[in-house]
């Protein structure tokens, strides 16, 4: 509709509405054309006033909704579309409306519910694929997948788990994702693998994929953070093995390490063995102004916008190739070692003394750890590893350091148990 055909429509509608103000179907088509200009302010009196006239019309309550949506009043707008599916259960649109809202108010599972029935209602409705598609995007981030098909991280945790686990064993695994560490657990011999998954939905498909290969008899997966487990709610005993593999990039931003320290306290037998036992954490000096463009900003087609820089990340993941393009200065350094059997891992702090190994301007620190999973077996996520799912974390020097081989340079580094990082 042209600007000027919707001013006299808009003008219509409101000349009848001053002649008819009782006439809820006037209100809402002035809401609904207001909408259609994304002018939900002025639309939603409208709306209420509708919705007034005709309380148990799923329409009326719909239209509201979804404009309390679209001015993000999430909370007010929940009743509202609850109310709609409740008059109108097989309501594509009211039933959609509430997964995005339910989505806005963190409840995922119920949003992707909703939405899916939007679709078994109406198979291909394209707002309600857009936004279970969000939901699961929201809710289950991409690199789930590169993990899942990570051959050799699979092959690994694969022969561990079968040299750890004995007979009739109880086993605790944290972070279920896909199932496939459990299902692993079951398949060597657990007598009963006890998985647990904070995320719900991915709790659900777990649940299907562990059952879709007949492992539920032995598989139990629970939708729980792990520090919520409780002996004798959650598990009949305490695990004889605890597996996991809750590491990012950085090793320890998925809180690992309070998991770990939880189950040795809480939910392990004394003698408990701890899949991976330990982990490096290595270090390099390099020069890459291809690195150092993805983290600071100067100068731009002739302005200057450092000034954001103010908001550059302390340090970011980046899949690494050495070479030209990302030249070492120095050679590999350990800044941490971390044994999870050895009990609770305190925060630190160390200064290291690094050789650069060539003259250049140095950009960044990278590193990169190896997961020790059991003395014979290792995972690494070095740069230039294979096919690792892994990145690497770069921590950015500003302003840049130039270097000469054969001098030193003071690093501290230091972890929170959350994160690592480096400083000059």
């Amino acid at each position: 509709m042209k600007i000027d055909e919707a001013r006299r429509a808009i003008a219509s509608l409101e000349s009848a509405i001053e002649a008819q103000p009782g006439n809820a179907g006037l209100h809402t088509q002035l809401g609904i054309l207001l909408c259609e200009l994304e002018r939900f302010g002025p639309a939603l009196p409208h709306f209420e006033r509708a919705a007034a006239l005709a309380p148990h019309d799923a329409g009326a309550r719909n239209n509201l909704g979804t404009a309390l949506k679209e001015l993000g009043r999430h909370a007010e707008a929940l009743p509202q579309l609850e109310l709609a599916v409740t008059l109108k259960p097989d309501y594509p649109e009211a039933l959609n409306n509430l997964g995005i809202v339910l989505a806005a108010l963190g409840r995922y599972r119920e949003a992707a519910e909703r939405s899916r029935a939007a679709l078994e209602l109406r198979p291909g409705y394209a707002k309600a694929l857009r936004n279970l598609r969000l939901v699961y995007q929201e809710q289950v981030p991409l690199w789930h997948f590169p993990m899942m098909n990570d051959a050799r991280r699979n092959a690994a945790f694969d022969a561990a788990i079968r040299h750890a686990v004995k007979p009739g064993m109880r086993v605790l695994d944290i972070g279920t994702g896909s199932g496939l560490l459990a299902m692993m657990a079951a398949r060597a011999g657990a007598g009963s693998v006890f998985t647990c998954e904070m995320v719900p939905l991915i709790a659900d498909k777990a649940r299907e994929i562990v059952c879709r290969n007949g492992l539920d008899g032995v598989v139990t997966v629970i939708g729980k953070r792990s520090t919520e487990l409780a002996i004798g709610e959650d598990m009949p005993g305490r695990a004889d093995l605890l597996i996991t593999e809750t590491f990012d990039a950085g090793l320890l931003g998925e809180g690992a390490l309070p998991a770990i320290e939880h189950a040795c306290l809480e939910l392990l037998t004394p003698a408990a063995r701890i899949l991976p036992r330990s982990a490096t954490v290595t270090g390099m000096l390099v020069e890459s102004a291809g690195l150092q463009r993805k983290g600071w900003v100067g100068d731009a087609a002739g302005f200057d916008l450092s000034a954001f820089n103010d908001y550059r990340p302390a340090s970011f993941q980046q899949q690494l190739s050495l070479g030209p393009g990302c030249r070492p200065l120095s050679a590999d350094f350990d800044l941490f070692t971390f044994d999870f059997q050895a009990g609770p891992i305190a925060p630190a702090e160390r200064v290291l003394e690094v050789g650069v190994t060539a003259d250049g301007v140095c950009h960044a620190a990278v590193f990169w750890y190896r997961l020790e999973l059991d003395g014979a077996r290792c995972i690494e996520t070095a740069p230039d590893s294979g096919d690792s799912h892994w990145k690497q974390i770069v921590q950015l020097f500003v302003p840049p350091l130039e270097l000469r081989a054969g001098q030193t340079l003071e690093l501290t580094a230091a972890h929170d148990r959350l994160t690592i990082s480096l400083r000059l």
